[in-house]
């Protein structure tokens, strides 16, 4: 049991000389420049080392508050063309009504329900006979069985 006392006490010595010695400022001769003063070391602030020409940075320049940015008035958007598209068909269910159309250009047919968008128009409403499309203000109505709008007119002569 003496040695476990003897032990304990050797280690108790120890740490305690540990503690003051920590406490204590290292020697000056560590460090050489520990003598020299914040003030006295302008040199490398003035002729930064890791600098090419060695010359300071530019001194910060203070941002003037950016100019206002003056609203430009909004383009005014491009009349709306109305769609070329002839109404071939009306499909009524119990539930909801589709529009059967043969677009002129592509002769592409599609079919569209209330509330369908085509080229920004709306589908604001499906009759039996007629499909009515609007834009803002505008609105279109395409009826079934109406000729085709590049149809030519009837009773003209032939060359």
């Amino acid at each position: 049991m003496s040695l476990i006392r003897t032990f304990g006490t050797l280690a108790l010595a120890v740490a305690g000389a540990l503690s003051a010695r920590a406490q204590e400022p290292p020697p000056s001769g560590l460090n050489p420049l520990q003598s020299l003063g914040a003030a006295s070391l302008t040199g490398f602030r003035d002729r930064p080392l890791f600098t090419p020409s060695r010359r300071p940075p530019p001194a910060p320049v203070a941002d003037e508050a950016p100019a206002p940015l003056e609203e430009a008035a909004a383009p005014e958007p491009p009349p709306a063309v109305q769609p070329s598209l002839r109404l071939t068909g009306v499909i009524e269910g119990p539930d909801e009504s589709v529009a059967v159309i043969e677009e002129l250009g592509s002769k592409q047919v599609s079919q569209l329900r209330l509330g369908d968008m085509l080229d920004g128009w709306l589908v604001t409403a499906i009759d039996p006979a007629a499909l009515r499309l609007t834009l803002g203000e505008r609105e279109e109505e395409y009826r079934l069985f109406d000729p085709k709008p590049d149809a030519p007119a009837q009773g003209g002569t032939q060359d």
